[in-house]
């Protein structure tokens, strides 16, 4: 008989979801074997007419409850194998109910249980159960696509989807389960925390690359906890090192030792973002170009842990000083040097144990013995993007006009007018409408798991580096 009342379509929706979710040929209110109906079956394949697990939903704890298990059960096997797993739930009913408790003493010894599905207990102890039944078939999920199917009626429930995640993870799936979390977190900051949790699990020099993370128990690949082909995937130690102190999990008094053992754990000789240039053309690329935004990133995000920004800050200007020393002048010297200004005059660190002011007159010598840099490359940086040997992208290294880095606080007033200026032509342009701000810890985050964060416009990181809101007069 087809469900024909709202709840439980809707539950079966859910399961429908949830079975497409994990990989399997879903089939609902169909006929198995000779006589057995069933609400919903999952299937290894389309072709496969045996159920792996089979659901049954009752609207009451009816007269007919115990029958559902029996046509299931009591055929023969050569008429039906087995399920691994009869999930049977009644949408109400009290834990005394004597017809609940009659089919749990029939059939529990037959992979068989009752589920309350009106108590928020046993829903989520369905959810939990289904991913144990699951791992005995396949060692592998998508907890993003296992949250997505949670969502509707019934199972929209954070304690569900972090006991479903908590479990996954309990069980050994193998997931990229940074990917996944982040990109949930990224959606609903109530996942960030797991985010971080994970993090902490596959801490060993917190962030190597991906590709050098010890492989979880089961994995076919050194990434499957991580990122896939994400940013994430290269060099992504400083962002997660800051995530995690923003995130609570490294105190601010604990994080330039995290950040200094990331840094350092790449050998004794190299730093993880260093400039011995001539080694690999990507990691000179991503030195030169990417890395000074993975500074300014973690930077931002770490505005409330001034011992731990304050590292961020005096990491790059050893990363500029040191690029200086090997000869790295002229345009390709710009980005780290441009964006080390804009930190210095934007907001250093509240109690910041620095002398910003003697670091940027530092800058201002290292700018003037290299020829200068162009005003209005300071005012529109460089993107982190792009090939330094002859890419599309790379427009701004023919840039003119160089000129001496201006006083750490006249830099500051140009860029909130430059700022308000652009403001002003994007508002005539899209009536007023722009992107809302994007929360620092995301701006950090997003990094991680997409190429669209480098290819935000850097006037909006600039906003981000002096904190200026839009529309600000």
């Amino acid at each position: 008989m087809k469900h024909i009342l709202a709840p439980g379509k809707a539950v079966i929706d859910g399961l429908e979801r949830l079975g497409s979710a994990l990989g399997y040929e879903v089939r609902r209110e169909h006929r198995v074997g000779r006589n057995a109906a069933v609400d919903l079956s999952w299937n290894a394949a389309e072709f496969n007419d045996v159920p792996l697990f089979v659901f049954e939903v009752e609207s009451t704890p009816s007269a007919g409850l115990a029958n559902n298990a029996t046509k299931v059960f009591g055929s023969s096997l050569d008429e039906l194998p087995r399920p691994l797993f009869f999930f049977h739930l009644v949408l109400a009913g009290n834990p005394d109910n004597a017809r609940i408790k009659n089919a749990e003493r029939s059939w529990g010894q037959h992979n068989y249980r009752v589920y309350r599905f009106h108590a928020p207990d046993d829903r989520r102890r369905l959810v939990v159960d289904v991913l144990e039944q699951h791992r005995r078939v396949c060692q592998a999920v998508r907890p993003r696509s296992v949250v997505d199917a949670l969502q509707g009626p019934g199972f929209d429930d954070f304690s569900i989807a972090e006991a479903a995640l908590t479990r996954m993870e309990e069980l050994r799936f193998v997931a990229p389960y940074l990917l996944d979390y982040g990109m949930l977190a990224l959606r609903d900051e109530r996942f960030f925390p797991l985010y971080v949790r994970r993090l902490r699990a596959v801490d060993r020099h917190p962030a190597t690359p991906c590709a050098a993370r010890p492989v979880p128990a089961g994995a076919t690949s050194e990434i499957e906890d991580g990122y896939l082909d994400a940013p994430g995937s290269y060099i992504p130690g400083l962002l997660e090192s800051a995530l995690r102190i923003y995130g609570g999990d490294v105190l601010d008094s604990e994080g330039p030792e995290l950040l200094e053992r990331w840094a350092t754990s790449g050998g004794p000789h190299m730093r993880m973002i260093d400039a011995p240039f001539g080694l690999n053309r990507d990691y000179d690329q991503f030195v030169l170009i990417s890395a000074p935004f993975h500074y300014v990133w973690a930077a931002i995000a770490l505005e409330e842990h001034p011992k731990s920004r304050a590292w961020v800050l005096n990491d790059l200007m050893e990363l500029v000083k040191r690029e200086h020393d090997k000869g790295i002048h002229g345009p390709v010297s710009w980005p780290a040097i441009i964006w080390m200004a804009h930190l210095l005059a934007g907001r250093p660190a509240l109690d910041c144990p620095l002398n910003v002011e003697s670091m940027y007159r530092e800058l201002q010598r290292i700018v003037d013995e290299i020829g200068g840099i162009p005003l209005a490359l300071l005012l529109d940086p460089p993107p982190p993007y792009g090939e330094l040997w002859g890419g599309d992208d790379m427009g701004w290294i023919d840039a003119e006009g160089a000129g001496e880095l201006p006083a750490i606080h006249r830099l500051g007033e140009a860029v909130g007018a430059r700022l308000r200026v652009r403001d002003q032509q994007l508002d005539a342009a899209d009536d007023g409408l722009g992107a809302a701000p994007m929360g620092f810890w995301r701006t950090c985050l997003s990094a991680l798991l997409a190429d669209d964060a480098y290819l935000r416009p850097t006037r909006d990181v600039l906003r981000d580096v002096y904190d200026l809101d839009r529309h600000t007069e």
